[in-house]
């Protein structure tokens, strides 16, 4: 495990991202939503190498598709972009908070495997929204344009540049991520189904 320093960072940003990723799915605003997904996800990532846990950083890609079976199956069925069931959206911020803690409270145990389920569990949390919204089918698609866009926060040296707590800056050839093409594609296709 990391020095308390360093946990405490991890822990900032993966609330950070939680936050955004809460007040964009409040707003209604799917492309700021996928980017903020994905934001997390880059987050849950970095902690995970971070801590030891390099085999985790691959689960996402490998659970989407149990997360859509179970999905499927379960009441949190919505199908239309965007629209959820007010109970549902306050199950997932139940699950997002029980997680908050677990990571708090592995990171204060230094448990390793408690943080390895914790992590997991939002990974989870995170695939749900794709579901619900139905860009499960281009988790994929986004992670590709968000990594370009936080490739190009790197210095001209081609390395990151950090703020003094360790978060990393955005460079000098820096480029939004646009996810606009992937979520309107996205929508046209679930209209036309």
């Amino acid at each position: 495990m990391p020095g308390d320093d360093r946990k405490a960072l991890r822990f900032k940003l993966i609330k950070e991202e939680v936050a955004e990723v809460e007040e964009a799915f409040e707003e209604g605003n799917l492309e700021n939503l996928a980017k903020e997904l994905i934001d997390l996800l880059y987050v849950i990532d970095g902690c995970a190498i971070e801590c030891g846990l390099q085999k985790h950083v691959s689960i996402f890609h490998d659970s989407t598709d149990r997360v859509n079976d179970l999905f499927q199956s379960s009441k949190h069925g919505v199908k239309e972009i965007g629209s959820v069931a007010q109970n549902t959206q306050a199950e997932r911020k139940r699950f997002t908070e029980n997680s908050l803690f677990a990571i708090d409270q592995a990171f204060a145990d230094n448990d390793v495997i408690s943080l390895n389920k914790a992590l997991g569990e939002l990974i989870f949390i995170v695939n749900d929204y794709f579901n619900v919204t139905r860009l499960e089918q281009d988790i994929k698609k986004c992670h590709e344009e968000v990594h370009s866009s936080n490739m190009s926060k790197l210095g001209a040296d081609g390395k990151p540049l950090y703020r003094e707590d360790g978060k990393v800056l955005k460079g000098p050839n820096y480029f939004q991520a646009n996810l606009s093409k992937i979520i309107h594609d996205q929508a046209n296709q679930i209209q036309t189904s």
